[in-house]
């Protein structure tokens, strides 16, 4: 059991009376956001006492099984038959045999509010800088390595800062700064009067809440996120990635200034990603 939220998972799915089932969207949906559906079933994937966690009982919305670690779709079914539950075809009849009344801790509903109350707050600063700090984070199990990497503005590195740890948050859209937020502020903690960029969103997020916005306002600094991926169809990209202000809403031209030619993304974010991949091999050892 690698984070809170896998026992969160474990503690709802337990919950499942036999000859009953539940889906991934209604697991979801108690701890607060159904779009932790994908995330509810790759936990339940991780499962490794099916006797105690009974998570053949949880389907898809739909009514088909869906996969099963401990002998697939098949095993799945012929547990599910045996303890009474009927179906239509290929699908479970979830009219007669749905579960949904959990009572387990709405996480999700929690974070996101969280991030709503942030937004609110985020203010506009002025921004004046002679360095920058590049953060990012690499993953090795359980185990994660936040980098930071302090330029100037000609390009020198100046200094390296890293922060390990075990993960206590899994990877789940909209929610990645609860994931990472712990190790790039351990990594950055350090550094003082510099503009932070964040390999993640700003406020190009559906809460104007994303990971630039969090670490920013823990550390008082300013931020810029910068994604490979959008989280928003409205957002679009800037030089192939998608910038966004973060904490301070800082105008998201000034990282012109630390964009060396040729790089994909402002060389200390390279630079971030680079070494923490590097740390996390060594971190393994």
């Amino acid at each position: 059991m690698c984070t809170i939220l896998h026992r969160l998972v474990y503690e709802a799915v337990k919950q499942i009376p036999r000859g009953m089932v539940s889906t991934y969207k209604a697991v979801a949906e108690a701890l607060g956001d159904p779009v932790a559906a994908r995330a509810v079933a790759r936990i339940l994937s991780e499962n490794e006492d099916p006797g105690e966690v009974p998570c053949h009982r949880v389907v898809m919305s739909d009514g088909r099984v869906g996969g099963y670690a401990f002998g697939g779709e098949v095993e799945k079914k012929r547990r599910l038959l045996e303890e009474g539950v009927t179906f239509d075809g290929e699908k479970v009849r979830l009219e007669k045999h749905l579960f949904d009344e959990f009572d387990v801790y709405p996480i999700l509903k929690k974070m996101a509010a969280a991030q709503e109350t942030l937004a609110r707050l985020n203010m506009k600063m002025d921004v004046e800088f002679e360095y920058v700090v590049g953060l990012d984070v690499a993953y090795k199990g359980c185990r994660g390595v936040g980098a930071a990497v302090l330029m100037d503005l000609k390009g020198n590195v100046l200094d390296v800062g890293f922060w390990e740890g075990r993960v206590t948050f899994p990877y789940v859209p909209t929610y990645l700064a609860f994931r990472e937020a712990p190790f790039m502020v351990g990594a950055a903690k350090k550094f003082g009067d510099v503009l932070l960029l964040i390999d993640g969103h700003g406020v190009a997020h559906p809460r104007k809440a994303g990971e630039a916005v969090h670490i920013g306002a823990v550390l008082g600094l300013p931020s810029i996120g910068v994604a490979k991926r959008p989280l928003m169809k409205s957002h679009p990209p800037f030089r192939g990635v998608y910038v966004s202000p973060g904490y301070g809403l800082p105008d998201i031209s000034v990282v012109e200034r630390v964009w060396f030619k040729g790089r994909k993304q402002p060389e200390a974010l390279e630079l971030a990603h680079r070494f923490a991949k590097e740390r996390v091999k060594v971190a393994e050892s």
